[in-house]
């Protein structure tokens, strides 16, 4: 990464990591409240240990995100201290969080520089070209009041944000929402965890195909795996980079705005297509034939378009043509995805205008990456 490029991130940081020092302070006091008590011997409650270990816990969430990777490492080592072994020495104990807090105190002293330059939040999508009511929502879950906002003012310009912040309000805010794209944290408060909600939603027709972004604390593998398992299209470690992290999820924003028509008259084609290309964050359209498809593209916005060649109705061929001779419809991509695989079909359609051809049976991977890259490129930031 370029100096400038660095310098320019800090600045857009800025006026979060303000906020995210507020934050600091609060959870400080926690883990001085225990600091005091530890050395009485007054620490063997068990309500005393839990909430500092939730604080542990989320100041090594955040450290690192925010740019103090020492805080993420010494709260790591006191949460691990107090899950590994519920009675551990207070000695251990009190050494860990007065590390904690000094490492805290370091990033304080940091504040007041951190305000001379602030610069405004990154861009990603004019408000002038996507109005307010036609942004995908994007649902945060997640305790820490300090990534919620940092959610909110990083994707505010992408998607309508909506916060929640234990497992009871989270399923209450999916069904009522019905969210384009949902962050989850796996460790909130409600009695059920973010895997667990994430694992009753599947089982549910009305909810399961909401895309949904895990954010744990964990890097276990098992737990990785059994979170993209249990349906998660993508699993995200805290601490977290947040311009990867941001990119990430605004590219996933701005697929579910360019929406897919596949046509295709074999079912288990739509539904293998369709659920590879809403697992790579695209919104899909289906039509099982030619006329149904040329009905879609009348009523509905396309950003590309995955045909078959042989259908009943307009064939593959019949519908290029007749979007090409159509100022409307005559910049959209068109995909091919055929049985027909002899050179003088291939050659027909490309002349005829199709942007790429694909032969079956394919590689469903290959496809999600050969259709992803004809959607229109992500708009550029404004200033």
């Amino acid at each position: 990464m370029s100096n400038s490029l660095s310098a320019e991130m800090a600045d857009r940081m800025a006026p979060i990591r303000q906020r995210y020092f507020e934050i600091l302070r609060q959870r400080m006091v926690i883990v001085e409240k225990a600091v005091a008590l530890i050395p009485q011997h007054a620490f063997a409650d068990a309500a005393d240990r839990a909430e500092l270990q939730s604080e542990a816990h989320k100041l090594a969430g955040t450290g690192t995100t925010y740019g103090f990777p020492n805080i993420s490492d010494r709260a790591r080592l006191l949460e691990d201290a107090l899950m590994a072994n519920p009675d551990s020495g207070p000695d251990n104990l009190l050494e860990l969080a007065n590390q904690l807090l000094t490492v805290c105190h370091e990033a304080l002293s940091t504040a007041t520089a951190t305000v001379t330059h602030v610069a405004p939040l990154p861009v990603a999508v004019d408000k002038a070209v996507v109005q307010t009511n036609q942004l995908p929502v994007l649902l945060v879950l997640d305790d820490d009041p300090s990534i919620l906002q940092l959610m909110r003012e990083t994707f505010q310009n992408d998607a309508r944000v909506v916060t929640g912040v234990n497992s009871t309000e989270a399923l209450v805010l999916i069904q009522n929402e019905k969210p384009d794209l949902v962050l989850l944290d796996n460790l909130m408060p409600g009695g059920v965890s973010g895997l667990s909600l994430l694992e009753g939603l599947q089982s549910s027709p009305q909810l399961k195909n909401i895309p949904v972004i895990m954010i744990s604390g964990s890097e276990k593998p098992e737990e990785v795996m059994r979170g993209l398992m249990a349906g998660a299209v993508d699993y995200i470690t805290k601490p977290f980079d947040i311009f990867e992290m941001s990119a990430k999820v605004r590219k996933r924003l701005w697929r579910l705005q360019c929406q897919i028509l596949i046509a295709d008259d074999d079912e288990s084609i739509r539904d293998l297509v369709r659920h590879k290309l809403k697992s790579a964050g695209c919104s899909t359209v289906c039509a099982s034939d030619g006329e149904q498809a040329w009905g879609i593209l009348q009523n509905q916005p396309i950003a590309l378009a995955v045909l078959d060649l042989m259908m009943p109705g307009f064939d593959g061929m019949a519908l290029l043509r007749m979007m090409k001779a159509d100022a409307r419809f005559e910049d959209i991509p068109v995909v091919f995805l055929t049985a027909r695989h002899m050179s003088a079909d291939v050659l027909a359609g490309l002349n005829t205008g199709a942007a790429d051809y694909i032969t079956k049976p394919f590689n469903s991977d290959e496809l999600v990456m050969r259709c992803t890259r004809l959607l229109p490129p992500l708009p550029k930031k404004r200033r």
